[in-house]
C-alpha cells in the first residue's frame, strides 16, 4: 500500500505485476534472534555453491507460497538430487564417452516446451519437477541399456541420444543453475571430467 502511495506522489507509473516471495520458518520456527536460528546465506552458498542454495529454495517451495528450511533438507537434496542424480548422469556419461573417443555434435538444442511454459507462468519449482524428470529417465536408460556391455556401434548411437539428452537438460537449468548449466557444457565440449557437487 505504502509502496504505490510514493508513486502516485511522485507522479511515476504503477507496476502492471507485483512479485512477492513468501516467508519461511527455521525447522518449524519463526526466525529470531533470541532463538539463535538465524542462517547465514553467505556461509551456505561458501558450503554448498550459489547454484545449490538457489536449487534448494526454488524446489522447496512454490513461489511466492512459504515454506520451511532445514540444514538437513538442503544436504539431502544436495546429496540425492544434485550430486547422485544429475552429477553422477553428466559423470557417467562423459566418462564413457571420453573412453570411447567419441566426440559431441555441439548441436543447438532447445529447452522442451512445457518448461518454458512452466518458466513463463512462475512454476518455478514445477519446471525443476520437470527436469527432474529428463534427468531420472536418461539414469534408468543408462541402468537398464548398460551400455559398456553394448556391441561397439550401439553404444556410440546410445550415447549419442544421452549426450543430448544432457544438452537439453543443460540448457533447461540454465535460468536457475547457471553456473552448474555452464560447467556442463564446458564438460560436454573439453570432456575435461571433474564432479559437478563434491561430496560434502
Amino acid at each position: 500500500v505504502i509502496w504505490p502511495a510514493l508513486l502516485l506522489a511522485a507522479g511515476r507509473p504503477l507496476p502492471k505485476k507485483i512479485f512477492v516471495h513468501g516467508f519461511f520458518t527455521i525447522v518449524g520456527q519463526k526466525i529470531s534472534k533470541s532463538l539463535k536460528n538465524v542462517i547465514d546465506p553467505l556461509e551456505l552458498t561458501a558450503k554448498f555453491g550459489n547454484d545449490a542454495l538457489r536449487y534448494f529454495l526454488l524446489r522447496e517451495f512454490s513461489f511466492g507460497e512459504d515454506g520451511d528450511f532445514s540444514l538437513e533438507k538442503l544436504k539431502n537434496r544436495y546429496r540425492n538430487e544434485l550430486a547422485n542424480d544429475l552429477g553422477n548422469l553428466v559423470q557417467r556419461v562423459l566418462t564413457l564417452v571420453k573412453k570411447d573417443n567419441l566426440k559431441a555434435t555441439h548441436k543447438k538444442v532447445k529447452i522442451p516446451l512445457r518448461i518454458e511454459e512452466l518458466i513463463s507462468d512462475l512454476k518455478f519449482k514445477e519446471a525443476l519437477d520437470e527436469i527432474w524428470l529428463l534427468v531420472n529417465k536418461a539414469n534408468r536408460a543408462i541402468d537398464q541399456e548398460k551400455p559398456w556391455a553394448l556391441e561397439k556401434r550401439k553404444r556410440a548411437n546410445f550415447l549419442s541420444k544421452l549426450l543430448e539428452q544432457i544438452s537439453i537438460i543443460a540448457e533447461s537449468l540454465a535460468p536457475f543453475l547457471p553456473e552448474t548449466s555452464r560447467e556442463i557444457k564446458t564438460q560436454i565440449k573439453t570432456l575435461k571430467i571433474k564432479p559437478l557437487f563434491p561430496k560434502q
